[in-house]
C-alpha cells in the first residue's frame, strides 16, 4: 500500500485500498465509454458507476482533466468525489469493472491481450507522429496491387515524409479495424476499404515534456484503386496563438483589429488546404471582448474557444444529410439567428447558399467570419461570383464584405542550423546565379536551409511555419470592380495604390532571413516576377 494512502487513512481521508472491501457499485465503471477508454490508456485511475474518481496519484495532471469531463458530461456541473486508491483497486476495476457487455462486443476492450496489442500499435504510430511535430498522418492501405502493404507517411512543416517503414497489409487491416471499432462516434463502426468513413477520436500521448497529453484526431477515409487512403488530422489543443505569433505584419494586425471592433460585416480568410485559415479565424475571435455573443458552426471544432458557443456539425448531422444541399448547415445557420448572436463564424463557404447566407448575416448586423479555398485575395471575389454563383450586386454591397485575406504557410529555415549564402554549398551553380541576380546587395541577410538539418529539425532543415499573406480592405472603388466583375482591373488598381501582395510579403521575409528563398519559391506563384528586367525566350528554346 502506498505511503500516501497510509497517511491519508491516518488523517481520516476516505481511501480505497482493498478491492474486496468496495461496494459493488464502486467496482463498476461509469457509463461513459470515452472516459473509460481514457482511464484504460493511462492505467492509474478510473471512474465508478457513482461517477466517483478513484486515482493512485492525486497529483497526476490527468486527474484534473478527468474531473472536468465528469463534471461537465456526467454530473451536470457538480464536482465529483475524488478518492485515493491502491494499484490493486485501480487495476481490478479497469480489468473487471464492465458496465455493458453488449457494447463491449462492438468496441474491443483495452483489457484484452489482442486489443492491448492494437492499442500499443496505434499509440506507437501516433506518438512517433507527435514527436516529429506532424500535423497529419497518411495511411495507404494497399491490397489491390502487386505491392500489397501499408504505407505510413506524415506531414511535418508542410512537407510529406515517411513516418515509418512500410508494414504488411495485415498490419493495416488490424490497425484500421481496431481504430473504427474503438470509437463510438465514427459514421461507420467497422473498417471497409471499399467505402468512405469519417470520425474523431482521442488518444493519450506524451507531449514534448514527457507529460500526458490527451490528443484529438480527425479520421477521414476514401477508397482508391489500390485499396483505401486514410488521413488522420491532429486537431489543435492547448493555447490559441495570438495574431502576432502567426507571422502577420504589424500593419496587417492593426487592420484586422480595427475590423474586429466593427459591429457588422464579413471577414473572409482564404488560402489552400492547410494554410492556417481556421487558426487565424480563431485567433481573431479570441480578440473579441467577452461581452459580445459569439456562435460558431464548425465541422468539426478544432479549438476550444472559452467564450464562444461552438456547434459541431459533424456530430449533429450524419454524412448523408449533410450532402443534400447542405441541409445540416442550412438548418443550423437559420437556428443561429434565434440565438441573438453578435459574432458568427460559419466556417468554410462551400456553395452558393453558404455564400449568400454569409453575405446576408453580414448585412443584418452581425460580424461574420468565413473561410474560402482560393489562391489570392482578389480570387475571393472571383470564387464567390463566378464559381459559386453569388450575385455580384450582393458581394459588392456596402458593409457586407469588409476584408479579403489570403495566406499560405511556409516552413522556416531551422534557426539552429540554417546557413548564409557563402556557406550554402548545397546550392547548384544555376541556383547561386539566380540568388545573386535577384538579391545582389542583400546576400549577407539571406539564410538557407541546411539539407541534412540537425536534431532540432529532425534532419529536415526546416522548423515550424510562418504566414505569408495579402490583405484587401474593401473600398468603394474595389466594390465597383467586383460588381462589374472587372477583377484584373481591380488588381491593377490595387497595385497602383501600393498594395503589398503575398509575393512581396514572402520576399520581405526572405530578405529578413526568415525564409529560404527556394522553399518560398515552391509555395508562392510568380515569386520572382518583376525582379528580373526581361525574359529571354531564346534561352528557353
Amino acid at each position: 500500500m502506498d505511503i500516501s494512502l497510509v497517511e491519508m487513512e491516518r488523517l481520516g481521508w476516505p481511501t480505497a485500498t482493498r478491492w474486496d472491501e468496495l461496494h459493488e457499485a464502486e467496482k463498476r465503471l461509469c457509463s461513459h465509454l470515452e472516459i473509460n477508454r481514457l482511464c484504460r490508456q493511462e492505467g492509474s485511475m478510473y471512474v465508478s458507476r457513482s461517477n466517483t474518481i478513484y486515482a493512485r496519484d492525486l497529483q497526476d495532471p490527468l486527474v484534473h482533466t478527468l474531473m472536468d469531463r465528469v463534471m461537465s458530461e456526467l454530473n451536470d456541473g457538480t464536482m465529483p468525489r475524488l478518492i485515493p486508491a491502491s494499484a490493486e483497486v485501480v487495476e481490478k476495476a479497469l480489468d473487471e469493472g464492465l458496465t455493458d457487455h453488449s457494447k463491449q462486443k462492438e468496441t474491443p476492450l483495452i483489457g484484452s491481450d489482442e486489443a492491448r496489442q492494437r492499442e500499443g500499435e496505434l499509440r506507437a504510430l501516433l506518438q512517433r507522429a507527435q514527436d516529429l511535430r506532424a500535423t497529419d498522418v497518411h495511411i495507404e492501405y494497399r491490397r489491390n496491387s502487386q505491392d500489397t502493404k501499408t504505407v505510413l507517411k506524415c506531414r511535418v512543416d508542410g512537407r510529406m515524409r515517411s513516418l515509418m517503414r512500410p508494414q504488411t497489409e495485415e498490419y493495416g487491416a488490424r490497425l484500421l479495424t481496431y481504430l473504427c471499432n474503438r470509437n463510438q462516434n465514427f459514421r461507420v463502426k467497422n473498417f471497409n476499404p471499399n467505402g468512405t468513413n469519417d470520425g474523431q477520436f482521442n488518444l493519450l500521448l506524451n507531449n514534448v515534456l514527457g507529460k500526458p497529453d490527451n490528443t484529438t484526431w480527425r479520421y477521414s477515409q476514401i477508397d482508391t484503386t489500390y485499396g483505401a487512403k486514410i488521413t488522420l488530422r491532429r486537431l489543435a489543443s492547448g493555447s490559441i496563438p495570438k495574431l502576432e505569433d502567426l507571422g502577420y505584419e504589424p500593419w496587417q494586425i492593426k487592420v484586422l483589429r480595427q475590423e474586429l471592433q466593427k459591429p457588422l460585416g464579413v471577414i473572409v480568410l482564404s488560402g489552400p488546404t492547410g494554410s492556417g485559415k481556421t487558426t487565424a479565424a480563431t485567433s481573431c475571435i479570441m480578440e473579441i471582448p467577452v461581452d459580445r455573443n459569439i456562435h460558431t458552426l464548425e465541422d468539426p471544432p478544432e479549438y476550444n474557444i472559452p467564450h464562444a458557443h461552438q456547434t459541431d456539425l459533424n456530430k449533429n448531422f450524419d454524412s448523408e444529410k449533410k450532402q443534400k444541399k447542405g441541409e445540416g448547415f442550412r438548418e443550423y445557420a437559420e437556428q443561429e439567428l434565434r440565438m441573438d448572436p453578435d459574432v458568427i463564424n460559419i466556417g468554410e463557404i462551400r456553395d452558393k447558399f453558404a455564400g449568400e447566407i454569409c453575405a446576408w448575416l453580414g448585412n443584418t448586423g452581425h460580424l461574420v467570419f468565413a473561410t474560402l479555398h482560393t489562391s489570392s485575395a482578389v480570387g475571393c471575389a472571383s470564387t464567390l461570383i463566378r464559381h459559386l454563383g453569388v450575385d455580384p450586386m450582393l458581394v459588392a454591397s456596402p458593409d457586407v464584405f469588409n476584408v479579403f485575406l489570403n495566406q499560405k504557410l511556409i516552413a522556416k529555415a531551422c534557426p539552429n542550423c540554417r546557413v548564409g549564402f557563402d556557406d550554402a554549398d548545397h546550392l547548384s551553380e544555376d541556383e547561386q546565379l539566380e540568388v545573386m541576380e535577384l538579391f545582389d546587395d542583400e546576400l549577407d541577410a539571406l539564410r538557407f536551409a541546411k539539407p541534412k538539418g540537425c536534431p532540432t529539425c529532425n534532419g529536415t532543415g526546416f522548423y515550424q511555419r510562418t504566414v505569408v499573406a495579402e490583405l484587401i480592405l474593401l473600398d468603394t472603388q474595389g466594390r465597383k470592380y467586383m460588381e462589374t466583375c472587372q477583377l484584373n482591373e481591380w488588381l491593377q488598381y490595387l497595385e497602383e495604390q501600393g498594395w503589398p501582395s503575398i509575393r512581396e510579403h514572402a520576399l520581405l521575409k526572405i530578405r529578413r532571413g526568415e525564409l529560404d528563398f527556394f522553399e518560398a519559391k515552391r509555395h508562392v506563384q510568380n515569386l520572382t516576377a518583376g525582379l528580373t528586367t526581361k525574359v529571354n525566350y531564346r534561352e528557353m528554346i
